[in-house]
């Protein structure tokens, strides 16, 4: 979740900051980050898939509604990045076109909601259901921290869609002339 709200939150942020320091840096490592954020989904559900057939394979379903409805959404949100990541190539985007890709991957934001979604049916630090070995009580820090970086985005998106800039003389006292360009 970290990764995949790093990603989206360097364009919007960007846009509406572009004084921020090291920006064009920023843009060229967003598609790192998406792709890193697809290495670790994969790590993710490799690990669970690993751990829960050691065990027990039903498990992927005795455990309640809840549970499975959390799985199939992870799932759709996993084909998802597959899609993004497997595109995420210029060699992609020449071949698809640069409407039809800005499209595709302008699915990542649904796939955000369905990742939270996901996360609050089946995660395991702060789930409404969490899955049988999870023995330890659930840290509601994380649920804050990412809704409040989901929200940040969120603002950030709809900033940059009404073209709204910040400048620095948002932030300054307008105590003295010299301290506005």
């Amino acid at each position: 979740m970290g990764f995949l709200l790093a990603s989206l939150l360097l364009g919007p942020l960007t846009a509406v900051l572009p004084w921020i320091p090291f920006k064009s840096s920023w843009m060229y490592g967003r598609r790192a980050i998406g792709v890193s954020t697809l290495a670790f989904a994969l790590l993710h559900v490799t690990a669970y898939v690993w751990s829960v057939l050691r065990r027990n394979w039903r498990e992927f379903y005795t455990t309640g509604w809840f549970w499975v409805v959390g799985l199939i959404l992870g799932v759709v949100v996993l084909i998802d990045m597959i899609a993004l990541g497997f595109t995420s190539r210029d060699v992609a985007v020449k071949k698809m076109g640069g409407r039809k890709w800005k499209k595709l991957h302008q699915t990542i934001y649904g796939a955000l909601l369905l990742a939270m979604v996901h996360s609050l049916f089946v995660g395991a630090d702060f789930g409404w259901h969490r899955g049988p070995d999870v023995k330890g009580e659930a840290d509601f820090g994380s649920l804050v921290a990412f809704a409040s970086l989901s929200a940040a985005w969120l603002a950030l998106a709809l900033l940059r869609r009404r073209n709204s800039k910040w400048t620095p003389k948002y932030f300054l006292p307008k105590l003295a002339p010299w301290t506005h360009s």
